[in-house]
């Protein structure tokens, strides 16, 4: 209800102040989406990376069958940042 909607949220701002005077972080009012995005981000950049290097060696192979004078880089020297 309205009424009680009012009472969380003057509970929160008047928590939010007593943390930021303890110094500890305050309570934030997030959706659902934001939550999932939060903890999948590490998970998701592991499976992007691992994504990268099969890509890398799957291009490095197909270069070798086309020129194969040329030598592949290594998968470390491929997907070095320059």
């Amino acid at each position: 209800t309205p009424v009680a909607v009012d009472l969380v949220l003057t509970w929160i701002e008047e928590e939010n102040a007593r943390r930021v005077e303890a110094g500890d972080s305050p309570i934030r009012v997030i959706s659902g989406s934001t939550v999932a995005a939060e903890k999948m981000a590490g998970e998701l950049a592991g499976l992007a990376m691992n994504g990268c290097r099969s890509a890398a060696r799957d291009v490095a192979r197909a270069l070798a069958t086309v020129l194969p004078v040329a030598r592949p880089a290594r998968l470390s020297e491929a997907t070095r940042p320059r």
